[in-house]
């Protein structure tokens, strides 16, 4: 059975996240003509913080979360505040536009060095775009601008080779009790998680990525722990993990992945996102490239398209998994090309 991991980095991000609440400026969603939806998802029509809507966001995936965010931010070319900087940087990231977030960072950190929101978030893009010494960098100024409790977990979730993070492991697990701070605290058990499982104990990366959605079940926390359960053929436990409601690629991919292990038929789902895929695809709306190109691979395989996607993606991102993926479709591709 084929599968997927994701990556510490959305973690890294979520934890940035968590801590935009106390310093976020207040504004309601905006609605008229600029808002209309991009995708097939629908923008909740209720008045929501900009530092809600991205929280929801990290819940559900929904990209109409995204973009009711971004049209209560001030213009780009009007002055902003230290919040509504990291607001606008943890968008850019979202979106993959991992250049200008990093400018918004600079901007936050120039005002406010010790911002630990603006470290944690360049942490996290640095680890995607593979700058690892400024992604080391940054966690080392987690430790004064936030906690060494959160220093220690950021570390972990950018450690990447096995000796890094069988130390990650040692460091997590000799920490005081979590922090009281409820979504640093789902933070560090989802990290914790991913080293387990990558250190081959699946068992406790079960149980700490349990607890972490218990708090605050981010999709990125749900798709690690359905693929745990793919290793293991518990389709039936990772199709729990979701509802059918739940559009985002990350847990719908998976979805169907789930189902076809349970011996359902997905023919008519396969159809759709095919065609929702192509649409983004024909756009040049990459946000989603890797379950696009997981898709091509093991849902509908189609080896040069997947190869394609998986090398699109792979210049956005350059973590493990990302790389992972498209050796995977380069093999399928020469495998193809020696038949």
């Amino acid at each position: 059975m084929t599968t997927f991991q994701t990556c510490c980095n959305r973690l890294l991000a979520a934890a940035a996240l968590a801590s935009l609440g106390s310093n976020a400026a207040a504004h309601t969603v905006h609605t008229g003509p600029h808002s209309q939806p991009l995708s097939t998802l629908n923008i909740p029509q209720v008045e929501q913080s900009v530092d809600a809507l991205l929280k929801q966001y990290s819940l559900s995936g929904n990209d109409e979360l995204l973009i009711a965010a971004r049209w209560q931010l001030p213009p780009a070319e009007a002055p902003r505040s230290v919040p509504e900087l990291l607001q606008a940087a943890w968008l850019a990231q979202a979106e993959h536009d991992f250049n200008r977030a990093r400018l918004l960072l600079k901007q936050v950190l120039a005002r406010k060095p010790n911002s630990g929101q603006a470290w944690l978030l360049e942490a996290a893009i640095a680890d995607v775009v593979g700058d690892s010494a400024a992604a080391r960098h940054a966690c080392g100024n987690v430790l004064l601008s936030v906690s060494p409790e959160a220093a220690v977990v950021c570390f972990g979730a950018i450690a990447d080779s096995t000796p890094q993070k069988r130390i990650a492991l040692e460091r997590i697990k000799n920490l005081p009790p979590p922090s009281s701070d409820s979504h640093l605290r789902a933070w560090r058990w989802s990290v914790h998680g991913e080293l387990a499982r990558d250190l081959g104990f699946p068992d406790t990366a079960e149980v700490l990525f349990l607890r972490a959605i218990a708090i605050f079940p981010a999709v990125q926390t749900r798709a690690t722990l359905m693929d745990l359960y793919f290793q293991q053929e518990r389709y039936h436990e990772a199709l729990a993990l979701s509802n059918e409601n739940e559009a985002v690629p990350a847990l719908a991919v998976r979805r169907l992945l789930a189902q076809r292990g349970m011996g359902e038929d997905i023919s008519a789902a396969i159809t759709q996102f095919d065609k929702l895929f192509q649409t983004w695809l024909a756009a040049a709306d990459y946000r989603h490239a890797r379950e696009m190109a997981m898709f091509y691979i093991d849902l509908k395989p189609r080896v040069s398209l997947a190869f394609r996607v998986a090398q699109i993606n792979a210049t956005l991102q350059k973590e493990p998994e990302d790389l992972a993926l498209l050796h995977r479709a380069s093999i399928l591709q020469q495998e193809t090309r020696d038949n």
